[in-house]
């Protein structure tokens, strides 16, 4: 399980880096994207780099629960006119998710 939990933690570091270049680059084509959002895309940045980093060399299970919490904070504190719907319901499921398999490979 600590493998998968490796391998999650990789793929949501990738996503997260790839999000938060796109949320600092005007991309009027991609509504999501239209307008640069940089302290968005600086969390979305850290929080990519520390799942790369953290996430492949140390106790997994821990850091992606940690930062599986931030990010459903993060949702639900959005949720009150930061972000628009859409953004805080997947920034808390994917919190949400990074949380329940952290504590699956604790088990």
């Amino acid at each position: 399980m600590v493998q998968a939990l490796r391998i999650w933690s990789f793929v949501l570091g990738v996503g997260f880096l790839v999000v938060g270049v796109l949320r600092t680059i005007p991309i009027p084509q991609l509504e999501p994207f239209a307008h640069p959002e940089y302290v968005h895309g600086a969390l979305h940045l850290v929080s990519g780099a520390a799942f790369l980093q953290w996430g492949a060399r140390r106790a997994v299970p821990r850091v992606v629960a940690v930062l599986g919490v931030l990010w459903v904070v993060l949702g639900v504190v959005a949720r009150f006119g930061v972000l628009d719907h859409t953004d805080s319901v997947v920034h808390i499921v994917t919190g949400a998710v990074s949380v329940g398999l952290a504590a699956l490979a604790r088990r």
